[in-house]
């Protein structure tokens, strides 16, 4: 991980895995890393790990995926709006506090929250 501008790694990673890299069908001949690529380069070998599925619904991972896709969607938006979206909102004010604290959401004056410039 960079030292600096780590939000932005952070974002580009988890868009690599959930667009390029996954699991089921990768799209390997669009992989902007692929020359780096240890899973190719081993010959893509199949994994013996069993996965435990998570249930989406409900979760902290929800909560804070919608949040940052609402602020995709719009330049900024309050605290308010943003509780609108989720039914616990002690749930948004925790996901709030720690997209902040990992660098992918920005507080901006008047309770208001973006995307980092």
């Amino acid at each position: 991980m960079p030292n600096k501008d780590a939000h932005i790694w952070a974002a580009a990673t988890m868009e690599l895995g959930a667009l390029v890299c996954t699991s089921a069908n990768p799209k390997c001949e669009l992989c902007p890393v692929i020359s780096q690529c240890n899973w190719r380069k081993n010959g893509y070998p199949k994994s013996e790990l069993i996965r435990k599925s998570q249930d989406w619904h409900g979760t902290d991972r929800k909560c804070r995926g919608t949040i940052v896709q609402a602020l995709r969607e719009n330049e900024s938006l309050t605290e308010n709006a943003l509780k609108k979206l989720w039914p616990d909102e002690s749930q948004v004010e925790k996901a709030l506090k720690t997209l902040i604290e990992d660098q992918l959401i920005q507080a901006i004056p008047r309770q208001r929250y973006r995307l980092p410039q």
